[in-house]
Protein backbone atom coordinates (compact mmCIF):
# COMPACT_ATOMS: atom_id res chain seq x y z
CA UNK A 1 0.00 0.00 0.00
CA UNK A 2 1.38 3.38 -0.98
CA UNK A 3 1.59 5.86 1.90
CA UNK A 4 2.72 8.87 -0.10
CA UNK A 5 0.79 11.99 1.08
CA UNK A 6 -0.73 12.59 -2.36
CA UNK A 7 -2.68 9.34 -2.05
CA UNK A 8 -3.35 9.42 1.69
CA UNK A 9 -6.94 10.56 2.13
CA UNK A 10 -6.52 10.93 5.92
CA UNK A 11 -4.11 13.83 5.39
CA UNK A 12 -6.63 15.68 3.24
CA UNK A 13 -9.44 15.00 5.73
CA UNK A 14 -7.40 16.48 8.59
CA UNK A 15 -7.30 19.95 7.03
CA UNK A 16 -9.79 22.26 5.32
CA UNK A 17 -10.35 21.72 1.62
CA UNK A 18 -7.97 23.89 -0.40
CA UNK A 19 -9.27 25.91 -3.35
CA UNK A 20 -7.10 27.98 -5.66
CA UNK A 21 -8.86 30.74 -7.61
CA UNK A 22 -6.96 31.76 -10.76
CA UNK A 23 -8.34 34.69 -12.76
CA UNK A 24 -7.01 38.05 -13.90
CA UNK A 25 -10.26 39.72 -12.77
CA UNK A 26 -9.57 40.83 -9.17
CA UNK A 27 -13.27 41.47 -8.50
CA UNK A 28 -14.25 37.93 -9.46
CA UNK A 29 -11.35 36.45 -7.47
CA UNK A 30 -12.38 38.41 -4.37
CA UNK A 31 -16.06 37.48 -4.72
CA UNK A 32 -15.23 33.79 -5.10
CA UNK A 33 -12.70 34.01 -2.25
CA UNK A 34 -15.34 35.46 0.12
CA UNK A 35 -17.93 32.86 -0.85
CA UNK A 36 -15.52 29.94 -0.52
CA UNK A 37 -14.18 31.12 2.85
CA UNK A 38 -17.79 31.31 4.14
CA UNK A 39 -18.01 27.63 3.15
CA UNK A 40 -14.89 26.94 5.29
CA UNK A 41 -12.50 26.36 2.42
CA UNK A 42 -8.83 27.35 2.64
CA UNK A 43 -8.52 29.72 -0.34
CA UNK A 44 -5.57 31.18 -2.22
CA UNK A 45 -5.64 33.45 -5.25
CA UNK A 46 -3.47 33.98 -8.32
CA UNK A 47 -3.96 36.45 -11.17
CA UNK A 48 -2.36 34.30 -13.87
CA UNK A 49 -1.06 30.80 -14.58
CA UNK A 50 2.56 31.57 -13.66
CA UNK A 51 1.51 32.93 -10.26
CA UNK A 52 -0.74 29.88 -9.76
CA UNK A 53 2.18 27.50 -10.30
CA UNK A 54 4.20 29.48 -7.77
CA UNK A 55 1.41 29.03 -5.22
CA UNK A 56 1.24 25.30 -6.02
CA UNK A 57 4.96 24.87 -5.43
CA UNK A 58 4.32 25.15 -1.68
CA UNK A 59 0.56 24.60 -1.34
CA UNK A 60 -1.31 21.75 -3.03
CA UNK A 61 -4.90 22.71 -3.82
CA UNK A 62 -7.66 20.13 -3.87
CA UNK A 63 -9.59 22.17 -6.46
CA UNK A 64 -8.50 24.97 -8.78
CA UNK A 65 -10.94 27.38 -10.41
CA UNK A 66 -9.11 28.50 -13.57
CA UNK A 67 -9.98 31.17 -16.14
CA UNK A 68 -9.22 30.39 -19.79
CA UNK A 69 -7.83 33.77 -20.84
CA UNK A 70 -5.12 35.33 -18.64
CA UNK A 71 -1.82 37.11 -19.20
CA UNK A 72 1.53 35.27 -18.95
CA UNK A 73 -0.02 31.77 -19.07
CA UNK A 74 -3.53 30.88 -20.19
CA UNK A 75 -5.87 28.45 -18.53
CA UNK A 76 -5.37 25.48 -20.85
CA UNK A 77 -1.60 25.54 -20.38
CA UNK A 78 -2.07 25.90 -16.64
CA UNK A 79 -4.48 22.94 -16.70
CA UNK A 80 -1.83 20.77 -18.34
CA UNK A 81 0.90 21.94 -15.97
CA UNK A 82 -1.28 21.38 -12.90
CA UNK A 83 -2.00 17.81 -14.02
CA UNK A 84 1.75 17.22 -14.32
CA UNK A 85 2.65 18.78 -10.96
CA UNK A 86 -0.51 18.15 -8.90
CA UNK A 87 -2.21 15.13 -10.50
CA UNK A 88 -5.03 14.93 -7.94
CA UNK A 89 -5.95 18.61 -8.08
CA UNK A 90 -9.33 18.82 -9.78
CA UNK A 91 -9.64 21.77 -12.16
CA UNK A 92 -12.85 23.64 -12.89
CA UNK A 93 -12.42 25.93 -15.88
CA UNK A 94 -14.17 29.33 -16.12
CA UNK A 95 -14.75 31.27 -19.30
CA UNK A 96 -16.43 34.48 -20.32
CA UNK A 97 -16.51 33.26 -23.90
CA UNK A 98 -19.27 30.75 -24.61
CA UNK A 99 -17.05 28.58 -26.80
CA UNK A 100 -18.03 24.90 -26.94
CA UNK A 101 -14.69 24.12 -28.59
CA UNK A 102 -12.72 25.53 -25.65
CA UNK A 103 -14.92 23.71 -23.16
CA UNK A 104 -14.47 20.42 -24.99
CA UNK A 105 -10.71 20.96 -25.23
CA UNK A 106 -10.48 21.64 -21.48
CA UNK A 107 -12.43 18.47 -20.69
CA UNK A 108 -10.23 16.49 -23.06
CA UNK A 109 -7.19 17.81 -21.18
CA UNK A 110 -8.62 16.67 -17.85
CA UNK A 111 -10.77 19.49 -16.47
CA UNK A 112 -13.58 18.25 -14.25
CA UNK A 113 -16.05 20.84 -15.57
CA UNK A 114 -16.32 24.16 -17.38
CA UNK A 115 -18.40 27.11 -16.13
CA UNK A 116 -19.57 30.18 -18.02
CA UNK A 117 -18.81 33.55 -16.39
CA UNK A 118 -20.12 35.55 -14.76
CA UNK A 119 -20.42 33.05 -11.92
CA UNK A 120 -23.77 34.04 -10.44
CA UNK A 121 -25.14 30.65 -9.39
CA UNK A 122 -22.99 30.01 -6.33
CA UNK A 123 -25.04 26.94 -5.40
CA UNK A 124 -24.05 25.40 -8.74
CA UNK A 125 -20.41 26.33 -8.06
CA UNK A 126 -20.64 24.55 -4.70
CA UNK A 127 -22.12 21.47 -6.43
CA UNK A 128 -19.29 21.42 -8.96
CA UNK A 129 -16.66 21.73 -6.23
CA UNK A 130 -18.33 18.87 -4.36
CA UNK A 131 -18.33 16.77 -7.53
CA UNK A 132 -14.65 17.58 -8.09
CA UNK A 133 -13.79 16.56 -4.52
CA UNK A 134 -15.65 13.27 -4.92
CA UNK A 135 -13.78 12.65 -8.18
CA UNK A 136 -10.45 13.27 -6.42
CA UNK A 137 -11.45 10.99 -3.55
CA UNK A 138 -12.23 8.18 -5.99
CA UNK A 139 -8.85 8.66 -7.69
CA UNK A 140 -7.03 8.56 -4.34
CA UNK A 141 -8.87 5.36 -3.48
CA UNK A 142 -7.86 3.74 -6.76
CA UNK A 143 -4.29 4.97 -6.58
CA UNK A 144 -3.75 4.05 -2.92
CA UNK A 145 -4.35 0.40 -3.82
CA UNK A 146 -1.66 0.40 -6.47
CA UNK A 147 1.75 -0.94 -5.56
CA UNK A 148 4.04 1.47 -7.34
CA UNK A 149 4.15 5.08 -8.48
CA UNK A 150 4.69 4.12 -12.13
CA UNK A 151 1.36 2.29 -12.21
CA UNK A 152 -0.34 5.31 -10.61
CA UNK A 153 1.18 7.71 -13.12
CA UNK A 154 0.25 5.42 -16.00
CA UNK A 155 -3.39 5.20 -14.86
CA UNK A 156 -3.58 8.97 -14.36
CA UNK A 157 -2.17 9.68 -17.82
CA UNK A 158 -4.31 7.07 -19.54
CA UNK A 159 -7.41 8.61 -17.95
CA UNK A 160 -6.54 11.83 -19.81
CA UNK A 161 -6.08 10.08 -23.18
CA UNK A 162 -2.31 9.72 -22.92
CA UNK A 163 -0.23 6.61 -22.85
CA UNK A 164 3.37 5.76 -22.01
CA UNK A 165 5.80 4.77 -24.70
CA UNK A 166 9.20 3.24 -24.07
CA UNK A 167 12.00 4.09 -26.50
CA UNK A 168 14.81 1.71 -27.40
CA UNK A 169 13.90 -0.77 -24.66
CA UNK A 170 15.19 1.75 -22.12
CA UNK A 171 13.33 2.03 -18.82
CA UNK A 172 13.08 5.80 -19.18
CA UNK A 173 9.60 6.62 -20.33
CA UNK A 174 8.51 9.38 -22.63
CA UNK A 175 4.87 10.40 -22.67
CA UNK A 176 3.13 11.20 -25.91
CA UNK A 177 -0.35 12.52 -26.53
CA UNK A 178 -2.71 10.34 -28.56
CA UNK A 179 -4.59 12.03 -31.30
Amino acid sequence: MNSHPIWDDSIRRSRPTRVLVVDDDAGLRDMLDRHLRMTDYDVRQADNGVAALEVCATWAPDVALVDFVMPKMGGLELLERLHEQQPLTRVLMMTGLASPEKAIESLRLGATACMIKPIIDLDRLDELIGMALEHAKLWRSVLSGMEDRASCERLTLESRGEQPSVEDGDSAQRWRRIG
